[in-house]
């Protein structure tokens, strides 16, 4: 088994993109004790019909490399079941998800399939919201 670039960089991408960053857009009211969240756009490297919660700000977007990309960003979905409706919405959309005890354990949606290899949601229980990071990486051409 070797260890996909992707792999080796995940940690140091979510590292990085924990840190903030990406292209910050209008404020936007969050939630009631009137705090403001910065969002951009979706990004164009993101499939139209990839799943995110309907309430999700998208916070930051960075690239690594030609094909490696990072969404982060946050919704109010409670955490019960969020793993479950990722893994099921990923498989109706023809991706291929691994469930392992270690992954489900550390909220972690492995997955590949459409184009995309190595790509993880990684779910961040922050108190009042959920942090979603998506990882995708391209397959090479």
């Amino acid at each position: 088994m070797s260890i996909r670039p992707f792999l080796v960089i995940a940690p140091i991408a979510l590292a990085l993109a924990s840190c903030g960053g990406g292209e910050a857009g209008e404020a936007v009211g969050a939630d009631s004790d009137a705090q403001s969240v910065e969002s951009i756009p979706m990004p164009d490297w993101l499939p139209a019909d990839f799943p995110v919660p309907d309430d999700f700000i998208a916070e930051s977007d960075r690239q690594f490399g030609a094909s490696t990309f990072m969404l982060r960003g946050r919704t109010a979905t409670p955490l019960e079941g969020l793993y479950e409706q990722y893994a099921e919405d990923l498989t109706v959309q023809g991706f291929e998800v691994r469930q392992t005890p270690e992954l489900i354990e550390q909220d972690l949606v492995f997955f590949s399939g459409n184009g995309w290899e190595d790509s993880t949601v990684r779910i961040i229980d922050s108190g009042e919201h959920r942090t979603l990071e998506i990882g995708l990486s391209r397959v090479p051409s």
